[in-house]
C-alpha cells in the first residue's frame, strides 16, 4: 500500500472550517443570496474551504479568502450610535453603525462559518463590521452551531460549558442578525450525512496529521466523539442563515 505524505495542521483546519452542505444546498443559498460569476465573494477563513472551493467551482467565480482575525481587526471604524431597526428597546445597548476604512472594498456576498457558537451581542457585533463590507443588497451566509429542542444531554451541555459558548435558539440568532443591520432571508440546516461526513474527516485527519496544536486538536476529538455517541445532528446541529444587507433611510 502506498504510503501518504502526513497531513499539515493547515490542511486539517482547511477541514474544520468547511459548511458540511450538499450540492444541492450550496445552489440554493447561491440562489437566496443572487451570487453568480459577477459577484465579487469573500470567505472568512484561514484557507480557502472545501466548501467554498466547491462553491466557487459550481458558480464559476473566484473566491476571496481572508482570515476573521485579520478582517475583523481592519474591517470597520465604529461611529456614532443608531436606532435599532425595531424602534430601540430602552434595555438595549444602542447599536453602533460601522463604516469600512476608505480603501476596503465591498462585496456582494461574504461567507462565514463559526465552529463555535458566539454570545448575542458578540455576533451583533461582528455582524455590524460583516455589513459595512457589503455592497449594496449585499448577502452574509452565516453558519454556526444551534440549539434545537428543549433539552440536551448532560455531556453536550458540559462540553459547551467547558469551551466557553453556549449555542443560540435559530431564531435569537436571526435577531441578533436583524440588530446588526440585516434581514434575515433563509435558514436551514446541514444534513446529517454531510454532518457525519465532516466528523469522520476531522477524525481521519486528526490522525495523520504530523505536528497538530494540542488544546484544538482535544476539543475536536472530543466533539467527534460526542457526536457519534449521542446521535448526530439532533444534539450538534449547524444551521446555515441568508442574511442581506438592511438599507437605512438614507441609503447608508
Amino acid at each position: 500500500m502506498e504510503e501518504r505524505d502526513p497531513m499539515s495542521w493547515g490542511e486539517v483546519r482547511r477541514i474544520i472550517q468547511s459548511v458540511p452542505c450538499s450540492d444541492a444546498q450550496l445552489q440554493r443559498l447561491a440562489d437566496c443570496a443572487q451570487v453568480d460569476r459577477e459577484a465579487r465573494v469573500l470567505e472568512l477563513a484561514d484557507t480557502l474551504t472545501l466548501s467554498a472551493q466547491c462553491w466557487g467551482s459550481m458558480l464559476g467565480c473566484p473566491i476571496e479568502v481572508v482570515s476573521a482575525d485579520a478582517f475583523f481587526a481592519k474591517a470597520g471604524q465604529r461611529q456614532s450610535p443608531r436606532p435599532a431597526l425595531d424602534g430601540g428597546d430602552p434595555n438595549r445597548e444602542p447599536a453602533f453603525e460601522f463604516t469600512p476604512c476608505p480603501d476596503a472594498p465591498r462585496y456582494d456576498c461574504i461567507f462565514w462559518h463559526l465552529d463555535t457558537p458566539k454570545a448575542a451581542t458578540e455576533l451583533e457585533r461582528l455582524g455590524q463590521q460583516v455589513r459595512a463590507s457589503l455592497g449594496v443588497n449585499g448577502c452574509l451566509i452565516l453558519t454556526l452551531p444551534v440549539r434545537i429542542g428543549l433539552k440536551a444531554s448532560a455531556d453536550v451541555n458540559a462540553f459547551y460549558e467547558e469551551i466557553g459558548a453556549r449555542p443560540m435558539l435559530p431564531g435569537e440568532v436571526a435577531q441578533s442578525l436583524e440588530a446588526s443591520g440585516f434581514e434575515p432571508l433563509l435558514v436551514e440546516f446541514t444534513p446529517n450525512r454531510q454532518t457525519l461526513a465532516r466528523y469522520r474527516m476531522i477524525e481521519r485527519a486528526l490522525t495523520e496529521c504530523d505536528k497538530v496544536d494540542e488544546a484544538v486538536a482535544g476539543r475536536w476529538k472530543r466533539e467527534v466523539k460526542l457526536f457519534l455517541k449521542e446521535g448526530g445532528e439532533a444534539f450538534f446541529p449547524s444551521a446555515v442563515f441568508v442574511a442581506r444587507r438592511w438599507e437605512y433611510v438614507d441609503g447608508s
